[in-house]
């Protein structure tokens, strides 16, 4: 006599004869297991894992170089911020510099 499945009484229950029923030993009938089907279904697995290993590694590839790009980008944007913020700070002193001469030879101008 079979176990009961879950929920079943056990007396109007019939079984699967499916491989996972065969091997949990929930059917009452004995199946057929072809060596050769298992290792075929085995060999298309195991490409499965394959291919998606690949995958994965072209991806985590693609991932670090672009992480790299971003860096190398956030550094060079930040070099040039700071040349950019020098040269305006030479300018403006500059600026400051011509505005300060011209506003003291204003009054120099009119009083002659």
């Amino acid at each position: 006599m079979t176990p009961p499945r879950a929920g079943g009484d056990g007396a109007s229950e019939t079984y699967a004869s499916g491989f996972f029923d065969h091997v949990s030993g929930r059917t009452s009938v004995p199946v057929e297991i072809d060596p050769h089907d298992c290792r075929g279904q085995l060999r298309i697995s195991l490409q499965r894992i394959a291919d998606v290993e690949a995958i994965n590694v072209d991806l985590e590839s693609r991932l670090e170089t672009q992480a790299h790009e971003f860096i190398e980008l956030e550094s060079e944007a930040a070099e040039s911020l700071a040349h950019w913020r020098e040269k305006y700070n030479v300018l403006a002193d500059e600026a400051a510099s011509w505005k300060y001469r011209q506003d003291s030879w204003l009054p120099f101008m009119f009083s002659i």
